[in-house]
């Protein structure tokens, strides 16, 4: 028993003392390494020459060939050719390496490449350690080490030299093609290794001119290379030829495609141009006009000064001119002062008395506002950064919310989710046409001769040819354009994504042309849909001074008698005329309310008051 303790007594003792015993046998240094086998004595023959200090013939790095697969040859076995003596003759010089005697395969495919043609300027077509070595032909690399990355900077590397390029009639546009190809985008900017790379597409040692009949490229070819495995099953000869692994090329050299693409940028630039001067003048009108908008003049003017600056780098962004970071900084700034001095003057004021407030939008229709709104900012976070892959801030958001597998499926999703919207919506519109005796006038928001007549007059008070601006009823000219420009971008937008996200299916009874026509669509009404809602919408809805700071219409469905009378004079005075609001007292001021003549009123519903207000 007093054995036992005893031993119970050591155990701390030996608890503490085991780390230092174990430090002590562990610990002991490593048995010094073998040192590396130099060079055998063949080759040192060779190297006292060739070494880089001796400088007496071009230098050869023996660190460099002991690191790569022939680290085990000597020189001879190589270059059997040469002899030790020196000097060696010319004879032994114009000797190539053997590599034919260990690669047979690949030599022979080499020889029969565009790649063994004879050069205009030496160096200019790449030999073996042109590719494998980086023109050290000592260093060659083991191909399984390569990246796919690598190996596409390889091919580009050359290609992309346009002097050398032009000697040939080879484009040197190809690259530029590749790179913001679909392929391309996703290699060379968010490292997805499951993408096509040259060698993929055209071979590697055995790389012939696309008019060549044995060419993987050739047209014949082509449906056998797209549909290899891991690449595009199923692939039909209409897919194969739409070059979409070379789109910036097939654009170019397709008349059709040039005016497509020409038509879409004339398009953003041009309404993106009208709705940003719209802005600009409409700023300029209320906060410096003679009456002061409802959250004052000091409020106003710093959200011209804040907006402004932040649409600005969004185009900057998009342009990839200046900083646009430091340009948002500043409206972001002001706008938040903006905030604080609304706030600040807001805080002891009260709604005294009832407010009346009046349906706007349905349940349904803040729904569907509701999900569009979603499904648009998924959409705009998960495909700019792909159209913009060139900007590093938008290819880090793209890695910090999953990378490409995940963004892809958010945007496929929220697409899916928009068409749905877009469906549910049209489907309203039939139902309530049928209801009202298939009559045009039950849809509200078609434009009409009083609109063009409101725009014309909105233009000249703009120009300060007319000293009030138009009254509106229950839509203005603004409203509709927003709302209309949905049955034209959704439709665009949801078509050419289908496409995009199916194009063997779709190119299996489409034109070739279809693909590349709806990238460049899809491309470009994106961009379009992006700055119009950041420039128009969302001034209209909630940077607007006579609005700020946001109308909650399509949160609450509601609008007070008092909103309607500022933004909707019209509306206002047709409902005083039905009872349906109360007739404010006749001294009372309006200060706000345009004193034009007024127009003809809206068209009532068979529903009532509560308007059929898109989800714009």
């Amino acid at each position: 028993m007093e054995r036992k303790r005893g031993w119970i007594k050591g155990l701390p003792l030996a608890l503490a003392l085991g780390p230092f015993v174990a430090a002590l046998v562990f610990g002991q240094s490593p048995p010094p390494e073998a040192p590396a086998p130099g060079p055998s004595e063949s080759t040192q023959e060779c190297l006292n020459c060739h070494a880089p200090e001796a400088e007496t013939g071009p230098p050869v790095r023996f660190e460099s060939l002991d690191a790569s697969p022939h680290k085990g040859f000597d020189c001879r076995d190589c270059h059997s050719a040469f002899t030790p003596e020196a000097p060696h003759t010319e004879e032994m010089k114009r000797a190539m390496p053997a590599c034919a005697d260990c690669h047979p395969e690949a030599s022979e495919a080499y020889q029969t490449s565009v790649h063994a043609r004879p050069d205009k300027k030496a160096g200019d077509h790449p030999t073996c350690a042109t590719c494998h070595g980086g023109g050290d032909p000592h260093a060659v690399h083991i191909r399984g080490t390569w990246t796919r990355k690598q190996k596409v900077e390889v091919c580009e590397g050359c290609h992309r030299d346009m002097s050398r390029m032009a000697q040939y009639d080879k484009n040197v546009g190809a690259v530029e093609s590749y790179d913001h190809s679909f392929h391309g985008k996703a290699l060379l900017r968010f490292g997805n290794l499951k993408t096509a790379i040259c060698i993929d597409c055209h071979g590697n040692h055995g790389v012939l001119t696309h008019t060549d009949p044995r060419a993987t490229t050739h047209p014949d070819n082509l449906v056998l290379t797209c549909a290899q495995s891991g690449c595009h099953p199923g692939a039909s000869q209409g897919f194969a030829v739409s070059g979409a692994n070379h789109m910036n090329l097939r654009i170019a050299q397709e008349p059709i495609l040039s005016g497509i693409l020409l038509f879409f940028v004339v398009l953003v630039v041009g309404m993106t141009s009208f709705l940003f001067i719209g802005v600009v003048l409409d700023l300029r009108t209320t906060v410096f006009g003679k009456r002061e908008p409802p959250c004052g003049r000091l409020v106003g003017a710093l959200l011209s000064f804040g907006f402004l600056p932040i649409v600005i780098a969004i185009y900057q962004s998009l342009l990839q001119a200046g900083n646009p970071f430091a340009t948002a900084g500043v409206g972001a700034v002001l706008l938040v002062a903006a905030v604080g001095v609304h706030a600040f003057r807001q805080r002891q004021a009260r709604i005294s008395g009832e407010v009346v407030l009046f349906d706007r939008m349905t349940l349904s229709h803040r729904l569907q506002h509701a999900m569009m709104i979603v499904c648009f900012v998924s959409l705009i976070l998960t495909g700019l950064p792909v159209r913009q892959s060139d900007d590093s801030v938008f290819r880090a958001f793209y890695g910090f919310i999953g990378g490409m597998d995940v963004a892809r499926w958010v945007h496929r999703v929220a697409g899916v989710g928009l068409i749905l919207v877009f469906i549910v919506h049209v489907t309203e519109l039939l139902v309530r046409w049928a209801r009202h005796g298939f009559s045009i006038k039950s849809w509200s928001m078609l434009p009409t001769k009083q609109d063009i007549e409101h725009f014309v007059h909105l233009s000249r008070h703009y120009l300060g040819l007319e000293e009030e601006p138009p009254k509106y009823g229950k839509y203005s000219f603004r409203s509709k354009l927003d709302y209309l420009a949905e049955y034209w971008g959704v439709p665009l937008m949801g078509i050419t994504g289908l496409i995009l996200w199916f194009p063997v299916f779709f190119g299996s009874f489409l034109p070739p042309m279809a693909i590349p026509a709806a990238y460049i669509a899809h491309s470009y009404e994106a961009v379009l849909a992006f700055l119009a809602i950041l420039t128009w919408h969302m001034y209209n809805a909630s940077l607007n001074p006579r609005s700020f700071p946001m109308s909650r219409v399509w949160i609450t469905g509601k609008i007070t008698a008092d909103e309607l009378r500022h933004h909707h004079p019209l509306e206002y005075e047709r409902l005083v005329r039905e009872g349906q609001i109360p007739a404010p007292p006749a001294e009372e001021p309006s200060p706000s309310e345009p004193t034009v003549e007024p127009d003809e009123p809206a068209e009532p519903t068979a529903d009532g008051p509560s308007p059929e207000e898109p989800p714009a």
